[in-house]
């Protein structure tokens, strides 16, 4: 009997001690897990954030550029003072200069009055032509001579509002080289501008050679280029 209580209490004392090895080992894993959490948090989150802040430094960049490439249509940055000396609006003569101003798309006009300024603001396109500004597009815009353009052989009626076209007028803008007419200011240029190209043949256009022409004025060209040819032939 003495020898059996021996055995049970040596079982016992064995069981403890093996109890105990396991719970000290569960601990020690349990801890480094924990270690190996934090670690993989601070990682992550660093790694996160410097993508993060990357990322919207891109992005900004490329905002930025967007910008540098946008031009205002109102009160921006002044590109070319037309120094207009006389109201495009009115005609009427600029005492101050500097009393009242718009600039519009980087071009800086000048008016009389507020009257005129305002007018311009309403319809800058308007009176575009009379400061010397060619709309080769909607926002394509250029300080041009107007004596240099040509008027183009208009319709006599608007393609766009079918109103009658009078070429004596001032309803024209200055495009590529020619003065194109329009029947009212209620839209017809901006729908020509829209596609240009599209209406060329409403007023005996045609492009030729990245060059936009008169049709016949191509048309003797390419006699004169047949001719040409002929006698390179003999």
């Amino acid at each position: 009997m003495k020898y059996l209580f021996a055995v049970l209490a040596s079982l016992v004392l064995v069981a403890g001690l093996a109890n105990l090895s396991a719970q000290d080992h569960s601990d020690h894993m349990g801890k480094e897990h924990k270690d190996d959490g934090h670690m993989d948090g601070d990682h992550g989150d660093h790694m996160d954030g410097d993508h993060g802040d990357h990322g919207d430094h891109m992005d900004g960049d490329k905002k930025d550029g967007d910008k540098k490439d946008e031009v205002k249509e109102w009160d921006g940055e002044v590109k070319t003072d037309l120094k207009n000396e006389k109201d495009p609006t009115s005609d009427t003569k600029i005492e101050d200069a500097d009393a009242f101003t718009a600039v519009w798309y980087g071009f800086k006009a000048h008016f009389a009055d507020e009257k005129g300024l305002k007018k311009f603001k309403r319809r800058p396109y308007q009176y575009s032509a009379k400061l010397g500004l060619a709309m080769d597009g909607l926002t394509d815009i250029k300080k041009v001579d107007p004596a240099d353009y040509k008027t183009a052989k208009s319709p006599k009626m608007c393609p766009f509002c079918s109103s009658e076209i009078d070429e004596s007028g001032d309803v024209y803008i200055l495009h590529r080289g020619f003065k194109i007419y329009f029947g009212c200011w209620m839209g017809c240029w901006k729908t020509f501008l829209t596609d240009p190209a599209k209406y060329y043949d409403d007023y005996g256009l045609v492009e030729k050679d990245g060059k936009l022409m008169l049709k016949t004025d191509a048309e003797k060209e390419d006699k004169q280029d047949e001719k040409k040819d002929d006698e390179k032939d003999k």
